[in-house]
């Protein structure tokens, strides 16, 4: 008899918990439903002006904090306007990694300095 009473409870308190989904209204703006609905979304990756490369060869690496050894827990990538900085910064990261690699080509754009480099 117990059993069946704690049985009932249980059924109605999972019975109370349920949500309808259809009754939730949250009330957003229209740049907020647009966000969620571009995030959610499966062909939408990102805005037109967004700078984005097909790198066919091989994945686009980012020097950071971690990779020059400045820090060994937090992770930032490096940005600057100084083409030399950022060719140091490669230097310190190809010398300090397990294999060296040979700078082989240099690139800029507009937006960013690019040194390619290969074991």
């Amino acid at each position: 008899m117990k059993n069946n009473i704690f049985l009932f409870l249980v059924t109605l308190l999972i019975w109370s918990c349920q949500v309808d989904d259809d009754n939730i209204k949250i009330k957003l703006s229209t740049e907020d439903n647009e966000i969620i609905e571009k995030a959610y979304s499966k062909d939408y990756l990102f805005p037109d002006d967004f700078n984005y490369e097909k790198n066919l060869s091989g994945s686009i690496y980012y020097e950071n904090t971690v990779s020059i050894r400045t820090s060994n827990d937090v992770w930032i990538e490096l940005h600057t306007n100084d083409k030399s900085q950022a060719k140091i910064w490669s230097e310190i990261s190809s010398t300090t990694s397990a294999y060296y690699r040979d700078l082989i080509l240099e690139r800029e754009t507009g937006k960013y300095f690019e040194f390619k480099r290969v074991y």
